[in-house]
């Protein structure tokens, strides 16, 4: 808890009542409701809305942390912000969970670990109420008004009136997605076939993106099956089977190396089915893969399979079998104990000549007569020389073979080696190889690998088979497979529609991250056909064929311009049950009334008030594009590059329409480890509200991280924050009583100083709010300003008025982004304290330097931090060294270098200026060069490696042979304290070229790099 050492939480508690007095102070002056202001530059931004299935979790709120302090920021600078909200309803998980709870219910048996009850109940649902979630309705009615209370405790700044739920529950919102769709079909980017998909059996049908539990991005992946038949007589166990032709089918990704198959590999404790299929085939593969095969047209029965019998894997080795293009009239199947039966069918096939894992495997059997007596496997089965088959100019014709030598692999067990050389021999096989074998030897292999895949499937050997890339789960908790369906689809694959999304990424569009750039660039030439519509689930109607519905990731690519509007349609209510200010029914938003209104076509439709067109127009032309739209790295390989395709297609040609930019993060971390309610380590956001208050909470989020990478927020960092707000807080109250008394007048030099701190504190925090790398502008506000403010107070033994006021107000306005709640309070306090009439920071701009930057002023303060450092370092050696304490000491200083060390100097500043790549090494030739003596080179090594470390910290300046200011100057400013700090009487300063003591000590004195001699031990 955010508790003292006595376990009270009265600093969280106190902060949390400013907060809900501040939010009710927000709500009711209506600060965040935005409307359109012809004389300010407007800036719109988003979030995708989050879907309404349970509680809003800290990841949720991590994200969308990245709008709350932009659009801060953004009104500081003088802009008209809209940042609106609202929540997602579409798709499969709310229904299905709902038919699980209603299940439970039937079945009696709702208490049960991960029953959907127990998950309510976990959610703090009334237990009264959970039997209402069977009904789907009933979760659009109750979570979205929980997760807008939630967010508003959180003191987002958003404008609420335009908030809205997802499917026909909101009729003004379903009329607009069918407005979008009536136009990708007009144009011919909604299409109907056959597609693989990825798909829920137990749902039958398509599963999404946004369905999935695990897997989002995952697609489909295919395969070339190849059939190695088995030859006759059969054995005794599959004896049942003689007169049909049995083959064993193999998953390959690699068609054009089967003319290298020397024997295939079976699992041998892998159980194993022999299924019926068409033509009157039976096939031997693993289950789990023939469940697949059932929903791609390969079984006699869609979606069902016929199971001739089991055998186990062991039953199954020694197989006579004919493998398709191989130079063996006979192979064999042998064992293989790494296979996985979770991917491809259960069996291998093998060849060694290309294949480190193949090859490894029969080594392991050609050298180990034990584990070939284990399994039955003769010599006659292993005694078979590898194939070659592909060239690769730069390995050779055997590359598994060469590379396994190579790499000095010694066993199947060598899994990272493995690894290695299976990556070489498949990459360079494909880029450089060539093909030695076959009728298309000499040909490419980037160019044969189809050609020899098609030869295959006509001469019935080989067939095409899809299982997803990697696993994926859907929300119902079913392993998903991939089934050929009729589909409607979203043809992102056109080349036209590709070609207009990459002009406007390269051209007009701004990621923050060049990770997340190349991301988009790829992912709009990765994205093809996606499956758009569903047979079960909410959502709107296709407006083509109305058995389907629009899927979750479809409908929820352009409703940013529905935000411009919907305050005006649906008025204050999610689901637009009345009519809102426009007095516009839903069956009067018509395709041409939405057309008008975002700019399609300049006709006003009939029949309606145009002025209450032209306003609605008014709004969307004022509003769009949207700015920023901030979100989770994983949707831009959906939602988000399918938010840029939308825009292209619905405003054709109108790069003034596109989005202009998106910011992506990480996933989020809860102290450290990955959330999970499992684990127990998950935090909602009312939960993080309720431990932390919620700008301690904003804080630590701040704090955890901006990257792509993930980001870790800590109960340490948020307790941390309450601790260091009150303690803010305290410091006001406490000075506020007692400013009357601070100094007036001339300011001395670290009034100065310190206002210069002020000013680079200003300017850091701007660059990193622009940059939306918002730790760093935590860190600058905050951290170091807070401890730059003490460090001030030691200094100058007190504060100057001017100098305290000016950075209590720049400390409110800096950090009022990131925890606007107690900022907007102690903003009253500091202009009741200064006599300014009450305004809200809400309203105040963000702050201006006081004066440029002096560069001068930030060296000479710095080296007063180092002047003291070095003191404390000097003195605790000497008294270490004394076992007493010195009552006395010399300061040595030095206006110039010595001349072998100037002469080292010029040539580094020489090799550096106007370098923009050096090589930081380079002073080690430079050096040699000078051709001096043995200790001189030692010396000049030295001396050289440190200057080109300061280079790396302070840039050019590290070359200056004289200080810009000076040094006997800034110690006697600081002589006062550092005497107290240091428990001296006495500190002399003397200029090394004027002394004739300590010459050890004296001589070390560089410009900028004091050395202090102390002395009178008592």
């Amino acid at each position: 808890m955010a508790a003292d050492k006595t376990g009270k939480t009265k600093r969280r508690d106190y902060l949390r009542k400013i907060e809900e007095e501040v939010q009710a102070l927000w709500a009711t002056k209506k600060v965040y409701e935005s409307e359109p202001d012809l004389n300010k530059p407007k800036y719109f931004l988003t979030f995708p809305y989050p879907y309404m299935n349970g509680r809003l979790h800290l990841g949720h709120a991590f994200s969308f942390s990245k709008c709350e302090f932009t659009a801060r920021f953004q009104r500081m600078l003088g802009k008209n912000v809209l940042m609106p909200f609202a929540f997602h309803c579409t798709g499969m998980p709310i229904p299905a969970c709902a038919d699980k709870l209603k299940k439970e219910l039937e079945r009696g048996d709702s208490r049960t670990d991960g029953s959907q009850f127990k998950i309510l109940l976990d959610m703090n649902v009334p237990e009264n109420e959970v039997p209402k979630f069977a009904d789907a309705q009933h979760w659009l009615k109750y979570f979205p008004p929980i997760a807008k209370q939630d967010l508003v405790n959180l003191g987002v700044a958003v404008d609420w009136r335009r908030s809205f739920i997802t499917t026909p529950a909101n009729p003004y919102y379903d009329m607009f997605v069918k407005w979008q769709f009536h136009h990708l079909i007009a144009q011919g980017k909604v299409k109907f076939g056959k597609k693989y998909v990825i798909y829920s059996t137990l749902e039958a049908q398509p599963c999404s993106d946004h369905e999935r539990r695990k897997g989002e991005g995952i697609k489909p992946q295919e395969y070339t099956l190849i059939k190695l038949r088995i030859q006759e007589p059969y054995p005794e166990s599959l004896s049942i089977l003689s007169g049909k032709p049995v083959f064993l089918v193999a998953a390959t990704l690699r068609p054009e190396t089967m003319y290298g198959q020397t024997n295939c590999y079976i699992l041998p404790t892998g159980t194993y089915g022999a299924y019926l299929m068409r033509n009157n085939e039976v096939f031997i593969c693993s289950e789990r893969s023939m469940s697949s095969m059932a929903y791609q047209d390969l079984t006699i029965t869609n979606g069902k399979f016929d199971k001739l019998l089991e055998v186990q894997g062991q039953n199954l080795l020694g197989l006579k079998l004919s493998a398709p293009l191989s130079k063996y009239e006979t192979v064999y199947s042998l064992p293989m104990l790494s296979i996985s039966m979770n991917k491809g069918t259960g069996i291998v096939t093998s060849v060694p000549g290309d294949s480190p894992d193949d090859y490894a495997a029969l080594c392991d059997l050609q050298k180990k007569p034990q584990l070939r007596e284990k399994y039955g496997i003769s010599e006659e089965m292993i005694n078979y020389e590898a194939v070659p088959i592909i060239n690769i100019p730069s390995i050779g014709d055997k590359s598994a073979i060469i590379l396994y030598e190579q790499l000095g692999i010694k066993s199947q067990n060598d899994r990272e080696l493995l690894e290695k050389a299976k990556d070489l021999a498949y990459t360079k096989g494909f880029s450089e190889g060539t093909m030695l074998v076959g009728h298309l030897a000499g040909q490419k292999v980037s160019i044969a690998k189809n050609l020899i895949k098609k030869y295959l499937i006509d001469k019935n050997q080989a067939f095409i088979y899809y299982e997803p890339e990697s696993e994926v789960i859907s929300r119902s908790g079913e392993s998903c497979i991939v089934a050929l369906c009729n589909q409607w689809f979203l043809s992102y694959d056109d080349e036209n529609w590709r070609r207009s999304v990459s002009d406007h990424i390269a051209k007009n569009f701004k990621t923050y991250n060049p990770f997340v750039m190349k991301e988009f660039e790829d992912t709009v030439n990765w994205l093809g056909e996606w499956a758009c519509s569903r047979q079960y689930g909410l959502g709107t109607q296709l407006p083509i064929d109305k058995q389907y519905v629009i899927e979750s990731l479809s409908d929820s690519t352009i409703y940013m311009a529905y935000y411009t509007v919907s305050h005006l349609l649906q008025g204050e209510s999610l689901t637009g049950e009345h009519p809102g200010p426009a007095g516009l029914t839903p069956e009067q938003m018509t395709i041409e009334v939405f057309d008008y209104i975002f700019t399609l076509s300049d006709k006003i439709p009939e029949g309606l008030n145009a002025e209450v067109l032209n306003k609605l127009r008014a709004e969307f032309e004022y509003w769009y594009p949207i700015d920023l739209r901030c979100s989770g790295k994983d949707l831009i390989r959906n939602h988000l590059t399918m938010s840029l395709f939308n825009h292209a297609a619905i405003w054709q040609g109108r790069s003034d329409m596109m989005p202009r930019s998106f910011y992506c993060n990480g996933h989020i971390c809860f102290n450290e480890k990955k959330m999970s309610k499992g684990e127990g380590n998950f935090l909602t956001l009312a939960g993080a509200i309720d431990k932390y208050g919620a700008d301690a909470t904003r804080i630590a989020i701040a704090d955890s991280g901006d990257t792509t990478d993930d980001a870790n927020f800590t109960d340490t960092v948020a307790n941390s924050a309450v601790l260091k707000l009150f303690t803010l807080h305290e410091w006001i109250v406490d000075t506020l009583q007692t400013v009357d008394t601070f100094r007036t007048g001339d300011k001395n030099f670290f009034d100065l100083s310190f206002e210069n701190e002020i000013n680079i504190a200003i300017e850091k925090t701007r660059t990193a709010y622009e940059n939306m790398t918002f730790r760093e502008a935590l860190v600058n506000s905050f951290f170091d300003l807070s401890s730059k403010k003490e460090e001030y107070r030691i200094f100058a033994g007190g504060y100057h008025k001017d100098v305290y006021f000016r950075y209590l107000s720049v400390q409110l306005l800096l950090l009022f982004p990131i925890a606007p709640h107690f900022c907007e309070k102690h903003w009253e306090v500091y202009q009741e304290a200064q006599g300014i009439t009450r305004s809200f920071i809400v309203f105040e701009p963000f702050p201006k330097v006081s004066s440029p930057v002096s560069h001068l002023l930030a060296r000479q303060l710095g080296y007063i931090r180092f002047l003291l450092k070095t003191a404390r370092i000097a003195n605790e050696k000497a008294v270490k060294k004394a076992k007493k304490s010195p009552k006395k000491s010399v300061v040595y200083v030095s206006s110039d270098y010595p001349q072998d060390l100037q002469r080292i100097m010029n040539l580094l500043n020489d090799y550096y200026y106007g370098n923009p790549n050096p090589d930081h090494k380079e002073y080690i030739n430079l050096i040699k060069k000078l051709n001096l003596d043995k200790a001189a080179t030692q010396k000049a090594m030295q001396f050289a490696s440190f200057i080109v470390s300061e280079f790396k910290e302070r840039g050019i300046e590290a070359f200056e042979l004289r200080l810009p200011f000076d040094e006997s100057g800034m110690i006697e400013i600081i002589r006062a304290y550092a005497l107290q700090e240091l428990g001296l009487e006495e500190i002399r300063i003397e200029n090394k070229s004027e002394s004739t003591e300590n010459q050890q000590v004296r001589d070390a004195a560089l410009p900028g790099r004091p050395q202090f001699y102390f002395y009178d031990f008592r």
